[in-house]
This record gives C-alpha cells, sequence and structure tokens, in this order.
C-alpha cells in the first residue's frame, strides 16, 4: 500500500498483492498521506482534508474517524480497534477505529524556554 498520483491527478492511495505486479486505485481516498494497516489488514487508515480516515483495502467508501490537525506525523492501530495519531506539537490521541472523540494520551510538549 502507498500514496501516489496519476499523471494530473491528486495523490490517492494505492494497493498491490505481493502475487501481482499491477496496482489499483482506491476510491475516496484523493489527497491521502500517511497511510496505515489495521491489525487484521482489512483496513487502510490515512490522513486527508483535515481528517482521520480508513477505507476497506479491498475498496469501498472511505469513512471518517476524526477530525485531526494538518500537520500530521503518524498513527498506528491497535490490536483493540485503538488508533493513535500525533501532529507536531500537539499530544498524541486516541479514537476508536469506528469513530467518535479523540482523548490525548500524552501532554502536548513546550513551546519556549522559561528564563
Amino acid at each position: 500500500m502507498f500514496s501516489a498520483e496519476a499523471a494530473g491527478a491528486r495523490p490517492r492511495l494505492w494497493v498491490r498483492s505481493l502475487d501481482h505486479m499491477d496496482a489499483r486505485q482506491l476510491a475516496g481516498t484523493e489527497d491521502a498521506q500517511d497511510p496505515f494497516w489495521s491489525p487484521d489488514s482489512r483496513w487502510i487508515g490515512f490522513f486527508a482534508d483535515g481528517r482521520l480516515k480508513k477505507v476497506p483495502a479491498n475498496g469501498g467508501a472511505a469513512q471518517v474517524i476524526a477530525e485531526t490537525v494538518t500537520d500530521f506525523r503518524g498513527a498506528t492501530w491497535g490490536p483493540e480497534d485503538t488508533i493513535l495519531f500525533g501532529g507536531g506539537r500537539q499530544p498524541i490521541l486516541s479514537v476508536n477505529a469506528a469513530g467518535g472523540s479523540t482523548t490525548p494520551v500524552t501532554v502536548s510538549c513546550s513551546t519556549g524556554v522559561q528564563r
């Protein structure tokens, strides 16, 4: 799985089976960044349009999981269907893969030095 753009198009997610040479685009994944797999490999999570989203790995409609920041720094999908994700100087957040409210799991960094 990777994010790439076809000539003249916006970036999208692409998937390729290890036993095939051809990759296929996943619809509804325009402007996808920083993709990651679900533990069962049935879903792909990604960031796009200021949102954390997921799409079935076999294709289908993309679903919004949470509103996020625009400075994406990656995510991981745990076995309990919990996704941890972060952005810039913001705390790492947790959200259920089905969607809902986010919960901080760390504290934000200090942006200045006190004298």
